[in-house]
């Protein structure tokens, strides 16, 4: 069995071990270089001046001279100990790691968090001295929200991966509470389907065909159908609601012969069983991946569903020479022409369970042609599919075919 993920994952019952969800923070951001530097930077461009940034400490921690950093700035200190509005340095008052300019506090959620200092004749600075510091609190809140929405996608994408890879989930897991956290609809979940683009592509294609199969997806089965995706691997997985399975499966199957004809490619899909608690979805990972994989070995573009799968499951674990070796036994003719329009008739004699007046309709035949292609089926394998041990093998050579 061809398996796609990158690397092999694994989960262990021991919980301590367990991925633990840690809860988005809402304290307030602490500065630090490399979430002020760039500030510094665009407003020093804009007003044409050296800009630093100390944090609550004083502490000089980004700054458009970068021969400051890490120096104390003593007027940012008093400023932030006295509570002050701004903080005007002379050339005269001569104070410690500073320089004239102006200086003006930070706040972030009412509480300040350091000061910006802009280097220059504090008369000439001070009547933009509060936009200044709008501009640094606008900003750092900008930030702040960004690192906020970075979080939590990071803690969803560790939330999937636990909740589609974790095969020992049981009933008294934390799950229902941090997914409620996380804003996550866990209790909706029925199915998983997991979708692969067989063919190489770049990394790039792959991320503009995957972007492309959910937003249609999503506009075609809606919001409260097409829950959430997460990509495993090279796999997409994505979780459904369905209150009505067939007409999903329908838009799902159009919209993968549309993309796969726009792009060239072939993209596979397998559909999980239908899912009573989160403990399984797991193994509804499992299933559908294994569905997907039998459509990507028998070249089916469209959803398989696990649980409409029988002999395909099995038949996708037989080795390439036990298949050759089955094949050649049962088809006694290397006419590969010959055997196409044996399999095919059979195929239609099966999805009609035998039945010579519903066969004759499906082909547009007399119902003596049929029986005169039974005939011909027995005379190429030694194999009658209107005996039930025959037809079996005929059954299984098809699907193997």
């Amino acid at each position: 069995m061809k398996h796609f993920l990158l690397q092999p994952y694994r989960w262990i019952r021991n919980k301590s071990a367990a991925v633990q969800i840690e809860k988005v923070s809402c304290q307030t951001m602490k500065i630090t270089y490399s979430n002020s530097q760039e500030i510094s930077e665009r407003i020093g461009a804009i007003l044409n001046k050296n800009v630093n940034i100390m944090d609550e400490e004083g502490i000089i921690v980004a700054s458009t001279d970068p021969s400051r950093i890490g120096m104390l700035h003593v007027g940012a200190r008093k400023l932030i100990e006295r509570n002050d509005i701004e903080m005007d340095i002379y050339p005269e008052e001569n104070l410690r790691g500073m320089k004239e300019g102006i200086n003006v506090p930070i706040h972030i959620d009412g509480r300040t968090i350091g000061v910006i200092g802009v280097t220059g004749n504090p008369d000439e600075l001070r009547d933009i001295a509060l936009v200044i510091g709008e501009m640094a609190n606008i900003m750092f809140m900008n930030t702040q929200q960004s690192m906020r929405s970075e979080n939590l996608a990071r803690q969803k994408r560790l939330f999937c991966e636990e909740l589609l890879l974790n095969p020992h989930l049981s009933k008294d897991s934390d799950l229902p509470v941090r997914a409620a956290e996380l804003e996550f609809p866990l209790e909706r979940i029925q199915s998983v389907g997991v979708f692969h683009i067989s063919d190489q592509v770049s990394e790039a294609d792959r991320l503009a065909i995957d972007d492309q199969l959910t937003g249609l997806l999503r506009t075609a089965l809606g919001e409260s159908v097409y829950l959430h995706h997460h990509h495993i691997g090279q796999n997409l997985a994505i979780v459904f609601h369905f209150t009505a399975k067939s007409p999903a499966i329908g838009h799902i199957n159009r919209i993968l012969a549309n993309i796969s004809s726009e792009w060239h490619r072939n993209i596979f899909c397998g559909l999980s069983c239908s899912i009573e608690n989160f403990t399984q979805i797991s193994h509804a990972y499992s299933c559908a991946e294994k569905a997907m994989e039998i459509a990507s070995r028998t070249g089916l573009r469209q959803c398989l569903i696990y649980e409409e799968l029988a002999l395909e499951i099995i038949t996708a674990q037989i080795s390439e020479s036990c298949r050759s070796s089955f094949l050649r036994n049962v088809w006694k003719t290397k006419d590969t022409q010959q055997i196409q329009k044996a399999a095919e008739f059979l195929n239609v004699y099966f999805d009609a369970n035998g039945s010579l007046e519903l066969i004759s309709k499906k082909l547009y035949i007399h119902k003596n042609t049929v029986q005169y292609k039974i005939k011909k089926v027995i005379e190429l394998t030694g194999y009658d599919p209107r005996i039930i041990h025959d037809a079996a093998v005929l059954l299984l050579a098809c699907k193997l075919l």
